[in-house]
């Protein structure tokens, strides 16, 4: 299986709503790979710290996982 990569964006929970990890993989992903890397993200320390939460080796709770497509463009636009 080959590496792939994705971008992790971490939201700290909120009064009302639970802490969030969005995944931000190409498009053309497998569903092997794809299992890969959340189960990287769902073990990895520093997803945990960035979320504001303490990481136990053991639990796997607490993260909402949100998994998008990577737009070949991106544009910023200001107001």
């Amino acid at each position: 299986m080959a590496k792939v990569s994705a971008e992790v964006r971490v939201s700290k929970a909120t009064r009302g709503s639970a802490a969030r990890v969005d995944l931000v993989v190409p498009g053309n992903i497998s569903a092997a790979q794809l299992g890969a890397l959340v189960q990287s993200a769902a073990t990895n320390k520093q997803v945990y710290t960035a979320a504001g939460l303490k990481y136990c080796g053991g639990c796997k709770s607490g993260l909402d996982f949100n998994i998008f497509e990577k737009y070949q463009e991106v544009i910023q636009v200001e107001a």
